[in-house]
């Protein structure tokens, strides 16, 4: 089980003046980057096995759910960025 939250950065402080976010527990086998593929899939489809879990756990008032560039993904104490292409791993950044 991987403690997964992801962190919407992107349209944050304009409408509520700091990052919102949402902590998931997930069963996968897969590696940190496989995770953050699949969140960044499933918040920009609004369907797959990770979007059924967080539809549910969603911050009220949360509209805008779609992963975006600048958004962060923690993973077990490990955060990681969405970058334009792909993910960068923020070293000392705490989850």
């Amino acid at each position: 089980m991987k403690n997964v939250t992801i962190i919407w950065e992107a349209f944050s402080n304009a409408t509520y003046g700091k990052a919102t976010f949402t902590t998931i527990a997930i069963e996968t086998e897969g590696s940190d980057l496989d995770i953050c593929n699949q969140v960044f899939h499933d918040t920009n489809l609004y369907s797959g096995p990770i979007w059924d879990v967080l539809e549910k756990v969603l911050p009220w008032g949360r509209t805008h759910t779609a992963l975006s560039v600048g958004d962060t993904i923690a993973i077990d104490g490990k955060s990681y960025r969405c970058e334009p292409l792909g993910w960068s791993l923020l070293e000392g950044a705490e989850a």
